[in-house]
Parts: C-alpha cells; structure tokens; sequence
C-alpha cells in the first residue's frame, strides 16, 4: 500500500476499528489483511508496598482482569489497599479516612484497556502513513 492510499485510508481504518471494537474490544484489530493490534491477552494488578518496620518490599497476590482475552475482573473490587497508602506516614490531615478502603472499578479499568487496544492500532496505522 503506497502513501496516497494509506492516507485516504484512515477514515475507513478508524470506522473499522470502532466495527471490531464492539464485538472484540480487546482485539484483534485487521484491516486489508494486516493485523494493527493482536488480542490483549493478559492483564493483571499487582500491588507493592513497603513494610513500615523492616522496609522490606512486599507485593501482593496478582489480581487477575484479563486472562485468555477475556475480561474476568467484574463490579468493584477490594484492591487491598488504604487511603494511609497513598500517604507518607505521620500525614496528620487524613486522620479521619485513613483505614477507608479503596475500591477498583472494573467498568473504569473496561474502558481504559479497550481504548487502549483500539487507540494502540490507530497509532500503528498512522506510523504507517509518515
């Protein structure tokens, strides 16, 4: 594909990727027999944070939200983590909300890894039009 026809092909190449997006969100994305994004096929949380006596680095389990190319994280989940997490110690201005938990939101995560797939083969296509 030379050039002149890649760069009156980005309308269709964006039209097609919204196409596959609502049927596959996470992928694959092919146009005119090219493949521009494969299947995301894993996707998965870690947590690290560090041991406030010993300073030892400890991670959490994998929290898994896409295996197989499927999404398996579902509602909000319990990530483990704190307010007083995000905050150095001593942080005297969050005394009254430091133990409340927080929460992911798996429609947020949803939306953030299929616009990324998506948004990823858009900038594929478009390298190939400099």
């Amino acid at each position: 594909m030379n050039a002149y026809s890649i760069a009156n092909d980005l309308d269709p190449f964006c039209v097609t990727v919204e196409e596959v997006r609502l049927s596959q969100p996470l992928g694959p994305y092919r146009y005119r027999g090219l493949n521009w994004f494969g299947t995301l096929d894993s996707a998965f949380i870690e947590i690290y944070r560090r041991d406030p006596i010993s300073g030892i680095v400890i991670r959490s389990p994998r929290i898994p939200v896409v295996e197989s190319g499927h999404r398996v994280l579902q509602g909000d989940n319990d990530v483990g983590l704190a307010i007083e997490d995000l905050f150095p110690s001593g942080q005297e201005d969050i005394e009254e909300i430091r133990q409340v938990s927080i929460s992911l939101d798996a429609n947020l995560l949803r939306e953030f890894l299929e616009d990324g797939t998506a948004d990823n083969a858009k900038f594929r296509f478009s390298l190939k039009r400099r």
